[in-house]
């Protein structure tokens, strides 16, 4: 099978001799054959430079999802089928609604993020078993196809990228944060690294792993009172375009490059341009971020401290697990809260206590959860 998409647009594609077309929203084929049937029979999709395989179709268990995969869905009106890259771990529709994604009405079950025309969207891919949805297939792309279609900005695989960003969290060091003084609520201060870069590249980290240098460095998580306040002051960055895979920092990295986020770097805090983990009453860290600019009528993701000029793309959200990393989950620590005599106050304390400054949420963060 050959074939070429565009999110929003047509496509044709070629399963042996047999030509099928539609629209990517599902319009008519040109064929009573059934290509989602020849993709499940197949289980190994060909494409210009190599391969897709079919890592799981209807009635099997969902797998672990990776960056690159495809959800494909059958047309309810008897067209083409519909392709969708996934951008999320499987979750529960309830986690999508909370952190403000559209979810398509369906029964209970398993639901995905993909990214599409009309914005993102949460669509059921399993059923609560965790087996996958009737009419409903993973495509992955092989290392070889990766390589080949990723192009001149990213030359390296998933894999690859994995083993360097791994080397890179280990070399970590205090000496990569670099310290800025943001002012609170109130009259408080406290100071911000900006987000961690080592060799030129802006580091992505798990959720266990921003807590583990955390407490290795006696620092602290932002919480989103603290990341919402410290945009309000920095250099203000639009999200970059999102790489092919969503493992691809080093891609992520080069495109920052010719904005604040570099050519500041050390001398000023920017955001706007990536997520965070951060502390919250939810779980120890949650995924936030990625500001934009606010239009009217739409949900406020944010929370009471940011700018009403912006909101965020991703409220506090727990859906991810905790070995979930990608190219916008960057790490940044808070420490030295103070009032405005200059005198300390303890963060640890400050954030049990829900200290204005640096807590909006009704909750309190669990006491075991803070480094």
């Amino acid at each position: 099978m050959t074939a070429t998409r565009r999110p929003g647009k047509s496509f044709t594609a070629t399963f042996g001799n047999r030509a099928v077309s539609g629209a990517a929203g599902g319009g008519p084929a040109r064929t009573t054959e059934s290509l989602f049937e020849s993709m499940l029979d197949a289980r190994r999709i060909r494409f210009p430079g190599g391969h897709f395989e079919v890592v799981a179709g209807p009635g099997e268990a969902v797998p672990p999802l990776a960056g690159g995969d495809l959800l494909v869905r059958t047309s309810s009106g008897g067209g083409a089928p519909r392709v969708a890259r996934i951008s999320s771990a499987p979750a529960l529709p309830e986690d999508f609604f909370r952190e403000g994604v559209m979810v398509e009405r369906g029964p209970a079950g398993l639901y995905v993020e993909v990214e599409g025309g009309r914005g993102a969207m949460a669509r059921r891919i399993g059923d609560a078993a965790g087996r996958m949805a009737e009419g409903m297939l993973v495509l992955r792309p092989t290392e070889s196809f990766k390589i080949a279609a990723i192009g001149s900005l990213q030359e390296e695989s998933d894999s690859a990228l994995e083993k360097k960003r791994a080397a890179l969290v280990a070399t970590i060091t205090t000496d990569d944060l670099f310290w800025h003084d943001v002012p609170l609520s109130g009259g408080y201060r406290i100071r911000v690294c900006s987000p961690v870069m080592k060799d030129d590249l802006f580091i992505p980290v798990t959720q266990g792993e921003a807590l583990s240098l955390a407490r290795q460095f006696e620092v602290f998580p932002l919480s989103r009172a603290v990341m919402d306040q410290a945009h309000n002051v920095a250099n203000k960055v639009d999200k970059q375009r999102t790489p092919d895979s969503l493992f691809d920092f080093v891609t992520y990295s080069k495109r920052l490059k010719d904005t604040l986020y570099m050519t500041q770097f050390g001398y000023a805090l920017s955001s706007g341009a990536h997520k965070l983990w951060v502390a919250s009453s939810r779980a120890a860290v949650v995924n936030y971020g990625f500001y934009i600019k606010r239009v009217r009528g739409e949900m406020v993701r944010c929370g009471p401290y940011l700018d009403p000029q912006y909101n965020v793309i991703q409220s506090l959200g727990a859906r991810h697990n905790a070995r979930h990393w990608d190219y916008s989950q960057l790490l940044q620590f808070m420490t030295s809260l103070r009032d405005s005599s200059g005198q300390r106050i303890d963060v640890r304390q400050a954030l049990l206590d829900k200290h204005p400054a640096v807590w909006d949420e009704p909750q309190p963060p669990a006491a075991g959860s803070l480094p």
